[in-house]
């Protein structure tokens, strides 16, 4: 990171104007008449700024996880963002559902990035149910086709981000490291959890698929495929937030899809009505393998959902996510 990197805080919004117009981002007559936090950020600082022209959104990447700031992160993901969108943008049918990318300043990690409106995300999905989703896969499809310049290729390996997911998806949720006392969550569940994380073969199928996940591939993928990167706007659903990008395995990306149909009450032939839109080849095997570590690590490791279900149910969910694993 560079020695002056400029932390920016909606606690201190003189100097984010002032980072603005330092960047040249706001023009001498124009004037921020309102900040504020625009969705959940999880990973970055995202402020929607309106001004007495317009409006967009700001976002930085820092050191460390926005929502856990004793996670460190790579401060460069922003950087992976603005190549992921630099790589669409010739694709219509994939650039279209997304933002579109105004102005990025590389020395402070930042980047201002289209408005979409009045918009939330779909992570209420998962008590309602209710979204149809075949358009999503078909943007998969149409994602998973591109083919990325070869200046962007060694960006989009995003190894070290790659490094930090597979910590949280194939490893602290199956060795317990991570210190999360899950009866905080729902009691009952660090029994489960436990009794889980013991079951015979289970972390050896783990361990392959984390390997696989750490393998360079040739596809470029969204890399957090869920409600959470899916938002609801007047011109339909969009996808946000591909820091997590990377060129691998398709079957990833499927697999994080299904398994979040899984955990919204979808049924297993409901989603495999939803791959039907899904145009090219893959391993379906694969794709549920990937599914039933997302399902398990979603339940028993940090990254935890907006998912109210008792403990009954998170059990059943996780003998889902244990048949999956073995498909």
């Amino acid at each position: 990171m560079p020695a002056s990197f400029p932390t920016l805080s909606l606690d201190r919004p003189d100097d984010i104007v002032a980072h603005l117009h330092a960047l040249g981002w706001l023009t001498a007559t124009e004037e921020v008449v309102r900040m504020e936090k625009a969705g959940e950020g999880n990973m970055n600082l995202v402020v929607r700024a309106v001004t007495t022209r317009r409006s967009f959104i700001l976002k930085q990447s820092r050191p460390w996880v926005e929502k856990y700031p004793s996670i460190e992160a790579p401060g460069d993901r922003m950087l992976v963002e603005v190549a992921f969108y630099q790589a669409v943008s010739d694709h219509p049918a994939v650039a279209d559902r997304m933002p579109a990318i105004f102005a990025v300043d590389e020395g402070s990690r930042s980047a201002i990035l289209e408005d979409l409106g009045t918009a939330s995300d779909c992570t209420d999905l998962y008590a309602t149910g209710r979204l149809d989703p075949q358009p999503l896969a078909t943007w998969l499809s149409e994602l998973h086709d591109v083919q990325v310049p070869d200046p962007l290729r060694e960006g989009l390996r995003n190894r070290e981000m790659r490094k930090l997911n597979h910590a949280h998806i194939f490893d602290l949720p199956m060795t317990g490291a991570h210190g999360m006392d899950l009866d905080e969550v729902t009691p009952g569940l660090q029994a489960l959890a436990d009794e889980f994380r013991v079951r015979a073969g289970l972390r050896d199928i783990t361990s392959v698929l984390g390997n696989l996940y750490l393998s360079d591939g040739e596809t470029l993928l969204h890399g957090d495929f869920y409600p959470g990167s899916w938002l609801r706007t007047g011109d339909g659903v969009k996808v946000i937030d591909p820091e997590f990008g990377f060129l691998g395995a398709r079957e990833f990306d499927l697999g994080v899809f299904v398994a979040h149909l899984h955990m919204s009450g979808h049924s297993s032939d409901e989603c495999s009505r939803a791959l039907k839109a899904y145009t090219r080849p893959f391993d379906r095997e694969l794709v549920d393998r990937f599914a039933g570590v997302e399902i398990m690590r979603r339940l028993i490791g940090v990254a935890q959902l907006p998912l109210v279900r008792t403990l009954a149910e998170k059990k059943e969910l996780l003998s889902r996510a244990e048949r999956l694993m073995r498909a």
